[in-house]
């Protein structure tokens, strides 16, 4: 079981600008996938189809053959908090809020704050954040914000983890440990992650790799 993608198009615009074209392609459970392409060719905009949070101009997303495209509003928040990760390529962390309650903050939708404070504690230590629970992000480099989001986007246990760009604002030796951290992700918590990057090093470091050109996969 999985994602399966089945002949996804995505328009913008009036008038209207193509950007995906008749996308199929599957990604299988526990699998580490990596998106590529020219800047414009529609990576982000996949993913951010694939993991719910954009819609589809026509086509199918298949989660274990249910189809999300067909969920109502409520009914696709619901899937995603339970399901989904995301990880943006930048940490979007309240700058009023400390590493802990940065990581709790996808428990408050669900009133489990509380319940999941170890699990939030076993995470920050678990991206390398241990003792830093009581900082602010604008006492963090760039490289620990970005980890405390991944702490973030995991507390509720996802299926599924994507990132966009996620190494992108990152020097070299921080990248390399946010790759690390998706390994590790992938192989103790059987988590599918799904990332975008521009880097072809990062992107080799997947076991499947999707690369857009135009809007369209190249075979």
């Amino acid at each position: 079981m999985g994602i399966k993608v089945v002949n996804l198009f995505k328009s913008f615009g009036t008038p209207s600008v193509e950007v995906l074209k008749g996308i199929n392609f599957s990604i299988n459970d526990g699998d580490l996938v990596s998106i590529i392409g020219r800047s414009g060719s529609g990576k982000s905009t996949l993913l951010y189809i694939i993991s719910s949070l954009d819609t589809v101009t026509s086509g199918e997303i298949l989660y274990d053959q249910k189809n999300i495209t067909q969920l109502t509003s409520q009914e696709i928040h619901l899937f995603r908090n339970k399901n989904i990760g995301f990880v943006f390529q930048f940490h979007y962390l309240l700058p009023e809020l400390n590493v802990l309650e940065n990581v709790l903050l996808p428990a408050y939708k669900l009133n489990t704050q509380v319940a999941k404070r170890e699990y939030a504690l076993s995470l920050i230590s678990e991206v390398g954040m241990s003792g830093k629970e009581n900082r602010k992000p604008g006492q963090l480099s760039g490289g620990e914000q970005q980890r405390v989001a991944i702490a973030r986007s995991l507390l509720m246990e996802p299926k599924y983890l994507f990132a966009d760009e996620p190494t992108g604002n990152l020097d070299t030796a921080n990248g390399d440990k946010i790759m690390a951290l998706f390994h590790k992700i992938n192989q103790t918590k059987k988590t599918t992650v799904v990332y975008v990057t521009h880097d072809l090093d990062y992107a080799k470091e997947a076991r499947t790799k999707v690369e857009l050109v135009d809007g369209q996969i190249k075979l």
